[in-house]
């Protein structure tokens, strides 16, 4: 195992470690590379277990944006581990990005990616702020210091004591003041609006002043900063389809005769009613068969309330985009991830509007998706949504609907027939 030469102390002392230049020694021979070699620098037990903790963390987290862990050695009186050097942190590229929309955007979708992955695994991060992003360039960056990172659903977090608050008081969100073992991770999403408001602005204090943000980014940040945690962006997916709405206007500008650009008008500030007039004349005048990508990422994106307004407003027409949106879906392939997301924006619709027509599509539409890719929480939201059927009509129209899908794969999930409608059960016994 190498050892190493420890040189200057980098980025800014705080927390129970310390992180230092580092080369490594081989054979006495010290190697031209630099690292970053944090040492444990408060060694009593609560501690000790805590970094001990960090670095298993690390060790079962692998993506792009989290940082690697080269070496470590966790039973020396020093505890240490190495990761790559990098050159600052994000909080020391601030003053550049006032203003560069760009620059942005590309830094904070590579930091979605990150927090994304890591809120899959079941981790919440707990610290997350400029300082503990480290950045070689806009397309470089990894995120670091999951000393404070929670692992959810663990019975294994008795590191952080009930009704005690940690992290860093300007980005911590107000639950986690209260109480930081019993937060999930909306309270990183609390976190993620303080950073863009700093990077956006150039300052960062407790309370913000969300008047001085661009429209769209102020509706991202006042979102993320909800007290109410429930009123808070749910996930980072939305967290980045309603931040890249924004960026994008603010990078490009808006032209109300661009589809995508109405649509990101409608995201980013979640003021649908005024721009409705636009988005149903777009609608009307464009071949919809030509604008199906753009058909499909609107359904995705615009909020359910505004799609219930379209519905209210012009029901053939949105039947029509319905119909569009369904023909685009189930006629291609799409990562793992993202039909999961298709289910569920089917679903909350099929949920959401009165029309048996759009129920059958949309019905249709997630079994085919579901069984296409054989993703198994699709095909359950299928049969959920099969189960769900009751009224005549829409039986009829779904299997009418049913009848695209290849028969066995709805055979084969053996649904007890008292769960089913009688005209869905005869379909499937003929």
């Amino acid at each position: 195992m190498a050892s190493y030469n420890i040189y200057e102390q980098i980025g800014d002392p705080g927390g129970f470690g310390e992180v230092f230049r580092s080369k490594s020694v081989v054979d006495g021979i010290e190697s031209e590379e630099s690292f970053a070699l944090k040492i444990l620098k408060d060694t009593s037990e609560d501690s000790t277990k805590r970094f001990k903790k960090e670095v298993r963390m690390l060790k079962s987290l692998n993506h792009p944006t989290i940082v690697k862990v080269i070496a470590s050695n966790l039973e020396t009186d020093k505890p240490f581990y190495v990761m790559p050097l990098y050159e600052k942190s994000l909080k020391g590229h601030l003053n550049e990005l006032i203003g560069n929309y760009a620059r942005i955007k590309i830094i904070f979708n590579l930091l979605f990616d990150g927090v994304e992955y890591f809120h899959n695994e079941g981790v919440c991060h707990r610290d997350l702020k400029p300082e503990n992003i480290l950045v070689n360039s806009d397309s470089d960056l990894v995120i670091s210091d999951f000393g404070l990172g929670l692992r959810l659903n663990s019975e294994t977090n008795r590191l952080t004591k009930t009704g005690y608050g940690m992290g860093t008081f300007i980005y911590m969100s107000p639950e986690q003041m209260n109480d930081s073992k019993h937060v999930d991770h909306r309270t990183d999403i609390y976190s993620i609006g303080k950073i863009l408001y700093e990077c956006v602005t150039g300052t960062i204090d407790f309370n913000v002043d969300l008047d001085i943000l661009p429209q769209g980014l102020n509706y991202v940040v006042s979102k993320c900063l909800k007290s109410n945690l429930n009123d808070r962006f749910q996930n980072i997916k939305d967290v980045r389809n309603t931040f890249n709405s924004a960026i994008n206007i603010l990078i490009g500008g808006v032209d109300m005769n661009n589809l995508e650009d109405i649509v990101n008008q409608i995201v980013s500030t979640n003021d649908f009613k005024s721009v409705m007039k636009q988005l149903i004349d777009k609608l009307i005048n464009i071949d919809l068969k030509t604008e199906q990508d753009g058909i499909h990422e609107m359904i995705m994106k615009i909020p359910l309330e505004a799609i219930s307004e379209l519905y209210n407003r012009e029901k053939d027409l949105t039947l029509k985009i319905i119909e569009t949106y369904v023909d685009n879906t189930t006629s291609q392939g799409w990562a793992f991830n993202y039909t999961d997301s298709i289910g569920d924006r089917c679903k909350e619709i099929f949920q959401l509007i009165n029309n048996n027509e759009i129920k059958a599509k949309l019905l249709y539409c997630v079994g085919q998706v579901g069984f296409a890719h054989n993703r198994w929480c699709v095909i359950g939201q299928f049969e959920d949504l099969l189960k769900s059927v009751e009224d005549t009509d829409l039986a009829f129209l779904t299997i009418n609907e049913l009848d695209k899908l290849y028969k066995k794969n709805v055979i084969d999930l053996n649904i007890n027939p008292s769960k089913l409608n009688p005209i869905i059960q005869k379909w499937i016994e003929c």
